[in-house]
């Protein structure tokens, strides 16, 4: 009996400590991106590229729409001469989300012509690849990247891996207000953060 015992703790404590390890890297990420989430600078770009949050009933949900206010604050001060809006059609949707932004950011005084829409990504990677392809065709280079303060470190770190000459501007204020929604939004991108991280560590050694 007892060395059955000792068997099954010798299968046991590996276990418990890759279970610790990853709860403390979970942790410290957790951490990382709250702390990065009021990082923002005070330099002047070629244009924001705002990502996508999503719409409700073909307009920008409430997430969305902070960054499209701050985005276009952001103009409206001399920091941007263009406004990219990313994010292409949800299966809820009629219209693409890059689509719906620049509707709104023309209502809030916006020239047409000073606005730029990537309408096919599906994913932040996708936001920026395909916005800065359309950026660079149009002769603009540097960004100030603007979303949520919970999704600027991952944004950012993508960033920095496509090489963009790019900026954090995360929204000042943020719709995840309430515990339930700020803890299952701050889980979800400390799970994605690590997911592109750890892809990215294992495509280095390939």
């Amino acid at each position: 009996m007892a060395k059955g015992k000792h068997k099954r703790t010798r299968w046991l404590l590996p276990i418990l400590a890759i279970l610790a390890g990853t709860s403390g890297l979970f942790a410290s990420t957790l951490r990382e991106i709250r702390q990065y989430g009021s990082t923002t600078s005070e330099k002047s770009a070629d244009a924001a590229i705002v990502l996508g949050a999503g719409l409700r009933k073909n307009r920008p949900a409430p997430v969305f729409q902070e960054r499209i206010n701050h985005a276009v604050l952001l103009y409206r001060n001399g920091r941007v001469r263009k406004i990219i809006f990313t994010g292409g059609k949800g299966s809820a949707t009629t219209v693409p989300e890059a689509v719906a932004a620049k509707q709104s950011a023309i209502e809030l005084g916006v020239p047409e012509g000073d606005l730029v829409i990537e309408d096919q990504s599906k994913t932040t990677y996708e936001n920026l690849v395909f916005a800065n392809t359309l950026a660079s065709k149009a002769g603009l280079h540097s960004y100030l990247i603007v979303s949520d303060p919970w999704h600027m470190r991952r944004a950012m770190d993508i960033a920095a891996d496509l090489k963009l000459d790019a900026q954090p501007s995360p929204t000042q204020t943020s719709r995840y207000v309430t515990p339930q929604s700020t803890r299952r939004f701050a889980w979800r991108e400390a799970f994605f953060l690590l997911k592109y991280r750890l892809a990215d560590r294992i495509l280095d050694q390939l």
